[in-house]
């Protein structure tokens, strides 16, 4: 591989409106798993649960965009994630905080190999090891060696299809069965989905604004796409982007509603792919086949590259003159990313749960780092993230907090944390000024 291909593939700088912005945005976002297909989430929380929980992630990107706005306004003359947390950070700092996007980036590895693992069972009849296994090789090697441009236009048959299905399909569908017949299945099987006085639901929907906020504002994909969309249509972007996706939610919602009401849950990863057998139309099931591969291969790939890339100029990789080392890095990213995707068993709510209470503890150390600048930090506020999450660990060993109560703990501890090196750090520079007061007069 040539060097000046790989450099492009990872650094040729992008320039996105409004539109392709959005594209662009929507491509990561949109992926083949949400919460609100989770047949888990589903029966803990309730239809309106699980929705309020997604929805979480659309406000949070809507709002992000007005914080984009800022962090380009003073991040000087970075131009890409990597730069900015070394404007920010102190070396080992921001090696450490990359690493946390890089165990980040494992919620990715395990969610997508389940649903890949399944998806290529159901149709291809392939075992879902096989299955997940060529998913997690042949998408990584390709988020590795591809190019952001040529990722950015994938993202646009993405969006194209999951409108087009999320529209044709429930319409199609009760055109020739009506509508009653679906909310007739739910109140008859799942009536305890249409409860809407339910604690765990309400719980369930402010833990996802928190894990929404620290989403987003933790995802090296978002910050690519931030720092590629030009300054003054950032936020127009940003609230294109989070309006678009809570209408694909609700519209797959819908397409859950259809999947479930003729019988119980079924324990699978996803409830959208049981739409697979009562899809009558030759059209529309090419359609949610290929809008699904598109789904969570291009989400995959887009968080996948925004990870490698980062690693590799944090580490000093990506200028390197030997090709030998970055082809090497690609492939043992991709070797551990197989390995751990093949090794790990968990359902989609168990990987929320872990994986949450590191969003939430990223949301005040990140935050922080936004609002503050021309101020480089040491490593504390990394420091502060993993103490957060390694207390979720502990609560987990030693009390029965439920999942949702470990999420909020975590990040309670991280605030908290957070909270007190601003108080140690300006207290230590009003004591340095007045010393410097003192030394002058």
């Amino acid at each position: 591989m040539r060097y000046n291909h790989f450099h492009e593939n990872l650094a040729t700088p992008v320039k996105l409106g409004i539109g392709l912005g959005t594209i662009a945005l929507l491509g990561r976002w949109l992926t083949g798993l949400n919460i609100v297909d989770s047949p888990e989430a589903l029966m803990r929380y309730g239809l309106y649960g699980t929705l309020g929980y997604s929805l979480a992630t659309a406000l949070a990107l809507m709002l992000f965009g007005w914080l984009g706005k800022y962090v380009r306004s003073h991040s000087g003359d970075a131009a890409t994630m990597s730069q900015w947390l070394t404007a920010k950070l102190t070396p080992s700092g921001a090696r450490l905080m990359t690493g946390l996007f890089a165990i980040l980036l494992l919620e990715t590895v395990l969610l997508q190999g389940m649903v890949s693992g399944f998806f290529f069972h159901q149709l291809f009849d392939l075992p879902e090891v096989a299955g997940r296994t060529a998913f997690i090789v042949i998408f990584s090697l390709l988020a590795g060696f591809i190019g952001l441009q040529t990722l950015y236009a994938l993202a646009i048959p993405q969006v194209i299809l999951t409108f087009s299905v999320a529209i044709m399909f429930p319409l199609f569908y009760f055109i020739r069965q009506g509508v009653d017949p679906v909310y007739s299945g739910i109140r008859l099987y799942h009536p305890y989905m249409l409860v809407i006085d339910n604690h765990s639901a309400l719980l369930f929907i402010a833990t996802g604004i928190l894990v929404g906020l620290g989403q987003v504002i933790a995802d090296p994909a978002t910050w690519q796409r931030l720092f590629h969309i030009e300054r003054s249509k950032i936020v127009p972007a940003f609230m294109m982007s989070g309006m678009m996706y809570a209408t694909v939610l609700m519209a797959f919602l819908l397409l859950v509603m259809v999947s479930i009401h003729s019988g119980g849950l079924a324990n699978i990863p996803s409830l959208i792919y049981p739409l697979l057998s009562i899809t009558h139309s030759p059209v529309l099931f090419g359609m949610l086949i290929i809008c699904l591969i598109l789904m969570f291969t291009v989400s995959y790939m887009s968080r996948f590259q925004a990870v490698l890339k980062l690693c590799m100029e944090q580490f000093n990789l990506a200028n390197s003159g030997e090709k030998r080392t970055r082809n090497s890095i690609i492939c043992m990213a991709m070797f551990i990313a197989t390995i751990i995707s093949l090794s790990v068993s968990m359902t989609p709510i168990q990987i929320l749960y872990l994986f949450g209470s590191l969003h939430g503890c990223m949301l005040g150390p990140m935050l922080l780092l936004t609002l503050i600048h021309k101020r480089t930090q040491g490593i504390a506020l990394p420091l502060i993230t993993l103490g957060g999450w390694i207390a979720q660990f502990l609560l987990q060993l030693f009390s029965s907090f439920s999942g949702l109560e470990r999420i909020w703990i975590s990040s309670a501890v991280s605030a908290v944390l957070t909270c007190i090196y601003i108080f140690i750090t300006l207290g230590l520079r009003r004591h340095t000024q007045h010393m410097s007061m003192d030394l002058y007069r």
